[in-house]
């Protein structure tokens, strides 16, 4: 028993450490500076093809540890990997920026609604990564959804920011999140590398309905949503909310998110 267990500890990193070599040698082979020029431009809105990449590779390149490029910048299609969202400064300070809105609104910092980050569930084989996503904590008093086999992936929204990625690569994402079990609201947000466009899209999931069609809305000074506690939190009608915990609904200034990464930019 020993011996077979001890087999199957080193076998695993080694065919990760081929897995990810395959990979960084083709991100090596492609300039960054061209990407970034490239995914400016309309005709690159589905990403930038850096090669052939069978899955299995790229399954182990997800799911390890340290990467030269985030998985999450990259898609896998067809057999090829595809780079979509480079981690430029404005894009982390987003993610960043929304992460810390989101906490001030629940009125209970991270205690009842986790952020999980860019948190990926391989147990349901998606291979997918969100920018940032939000899920009720276990003893809040909802119950975790059909087809999940932990709290830590029960996440209720799921956040998609797009700096070189367009509405094409984000509502891509977005359909792929409909999918997910426990998902109540996709928010997508697109601002452009020059700033001057600023927009987002909040998608209302209904389970076992279609994702209903949704179009670009401008990001303004007055721009807040109110997403529904009770969806957020996974929480039955029964059930009462947490102690200081926003109700009935929580409001997300998605102004304060770009006016708090932008001037991050020019400090």
């Amino acid at each position: 028993m020993t011996s077979s267990t001890s087999t199957t500890t080193t076998a695993q990193p080694m065919a990760w450490n081929v897995s990810i070599h395959a990979l960084n040698q083709l991100l090596h082979s492609a300039d960054l500076a061209v990407v970034a020029a490239q995914l400016a431009s309309t005709h690159y809105d589905s990403g930038v093809d850096i090669g052939a990449l069978p899955l299995d590779e790229w399954t182990s390149y997800v799911a390890a540890e340290f990467q030269t490029l985030p998985s999450k910048a990259m898609t896998w299609r067809d057999g090829h990997v595809f780079i979509t969202e480079l981690p430029l400064p404005l894009h982390t300070a987003l993610v960043a920026a929304c992460n810390s809105v989101v906490e001030a609104a629940t009125g209970t910092s991270n205690w009842h609604l986790k952020h999980y980050r860019s948190a990926m569930v391989a147990s349901l084989d998606l291979l997918i990564e969100p920018d940032c996503s939000y899920g009720p904590d276990r003893g809040v008093g909802g119950s975790l959804p059909r087809g999940l086999l932990s709290w830590a992936d029960y996440h209720t929204v799921k956040v998609e920011i797009g700096v070189t990625r367009g509405w094409t690569q984000l509502d891509a994402k977005a359909s792929a999140w409909h999918r997910f079990p426990g998902v109540q609201y996709i928010l997508c947000i697109h601002v452009s590398s020059d700033r001057r466009v600023r927009e987002f899209k909040l998608y209302d999931v209904v389970a076992g309905q279609p994702l209903a069609p949704v179009a670009p809305r401008p990001i303004e000074a007055t721009t807040v949503l109110s997403l529904d506690s009770r969806r957020l939190l996974g929480l039955p009608a029964s059930e009462r909310f947490p102690t200081r915990f926003a109700q009935p609904n929580m409001r997300v200034s998605l102004s304060d998110i770009v006016t708090i990464a932008i001037a991050k930019q020019t400090n």
